[in-house]
């Protein structure tokens, strides 16, 4: 299961500007919000790549970060399949940061 930034955070408990904040913060995301070091991440994290044709603008294009389930490998297979699986450890460490400061 992919998720989006803002799906991943209210699964984690927190907001999403505060988890890009804290993901940011861990050198996870870059200034466009995107993996900063996709290979390393692949695990974890991942772009998607959307495009869609504009009447005036012609083709246009975006990039996103989708949070992937950390027992999911790169063909999509759960090895876990169950929502408590162990969530990446950046993440989780980025999140118990942010509930420590409240």
């Amino acid at each position: 299961m992919e998720r989006t930034l803002a799906k991943a955070a209210e699964y984690l408990g927190t907001t999403r500007p505060k988890l890009i904040k804290l993901m940011r913060e861990k050198g996870l995301l870059n200034e466009r919000n995107l993996p900063a070091f996709p290979v390393r991440d692949r695990e974890y994290l991942r772009v998607k790549d959307s495009n869609w044709f504009h009447a005036e603008l012609g083709m246009q294009y975006s990039q996103s970060t989708r949070v992937r389930q950390p027992g999911t490998n790169a063909a999509g297979g759960v090895r876990t399949g169950h929502r408590s699986a162990r969530k990446p450890y950046a993440i989780t460490s980025a999140t118990e940061s942010c509930r420590a400061s409240r």
